[in-house]
């Protein structure tokens, strides 16, 4: 058994080690272990909470994507998701 940042791994044989009943596991790996997320975790992120993601719109005149709502550092327009 290990636990990382964001799970816990432990061998898939329940001969080898007892899990608790009461949780099920998230996944099964090709390995010959299986998982699950520690409360709180989401999956893929290494470790806690992933951060949200800012919305971003191409600007018209460069074609960057750019943080919705702010002012274009090219061309000085606030430009909205559409």
């Amino acid at each position: 058994m290990w636990i990382t940042a964001n799970n816990v791994h432990v061998h898939a044989d329940p001969s080898v080690v007892q899990r608790p009943p009461q949780r099920s596991v998230t996944w099964v790996g090709h390995d010959g272990c299986v998982g699950w997320l520690l409360p709180g975790a989401d999956r893929g992120t290494g470790g806690g909470r992933q951060q949200p993601r800012a919305s971003q719109v191409r600007c018209p005149v460069t074609f960057l994507w750019q943080p919705a709502g702010t002012v274009c550092q090219e061309c000085d327009e606030v430009h909205d998701p559409s």
